[in-house]
């Protein structure tokens, strides 16, 4: 009979834990599910055998500026596509000059403080038969994002995104998170344009 009272109360301190527990425990619909992190398993060692050209943005799909574009020309563009970066291409078209990184406008508010040519960064080249693992780790090293793709002939085949890359593993990433947190509001010649980091 004297048991009875402290199996009771143990009973008790054992529901207790249990409780505190199952609402520590995350819930279920927080972790994937085991099909998707299978799927994540099969991407990842299916793009150990992926090369650039198969996951690359083919060249009359890349959202590009021309050296000869004003800064006005430039903010439509970077409002319409709302990417971060963009290749610069010559006059002709015919080779990229270097890449623009759209935060590097941010401070200059006419025509009369921009020159194009001083905001541009070296542009990243890749073989379009790279291996993408092997690309993924350049980047890493480099601490680059993009890359232009060239094929056997060193002409320009298109361009290829660390995110082009994560999204082969983890799917579609979306952006409208970054554009919520990240836009940018700026004034030129009494017209406002949003800019969109991404």
């Amino acid at each position: 009979m004297s048991e009875e009272p402290s199996q009771s109360f143990f009973s008790r301190i054992v529901n207790l834990f249990s409780s505190k527990e199952e609402i520590d425990k995350p819930s279920n619909s927080d972790q994937p599910s085991d099909e998707q992190i299978e799927e994540l398993i099969q991407n990842v060692l299916s793009i150990k055998d992926s090369i650039v050209k198969e996951i690359m943005i083919p060249r009359v799909n890349i959202s590009s500026i021309s050296e000869t574009n004003t800064l006005e020309e430039i903010y439509e563009i970077a409002k319409d596509t709302k990417h971060s970066r963009y290749p610069v291409f010559s006059s002709d078209s015919k080779k990229v000059i270097g890449i623009l990184h759209v935060k590097d406008l941010v401070d200059i508010k006419n025509d009369a403080d921009f020159n194009l040519i001083d905001l541009l960064r070296e542009p990243k080249y890749t073989p379009e038969t790279k291996s993408v693992t092997s690309l993924l780790e350049d980047f890493k090293k480099d601490r680059a994002h993009l890359a232009m793709v060239i094929d056997e002939y060193g002409v320009l085949a298109g361009l290829i995104t660390i995110e082009d890359i994560l999204e082969e593993i983890v799917g579609e990433i979306e952006d409208e998170f970054y554009e919520e947190k990240n836009d940018e509001v700026i004034k030129i010649n009494e017209k406002e344009y949003i800019v969109s980091s991404i």
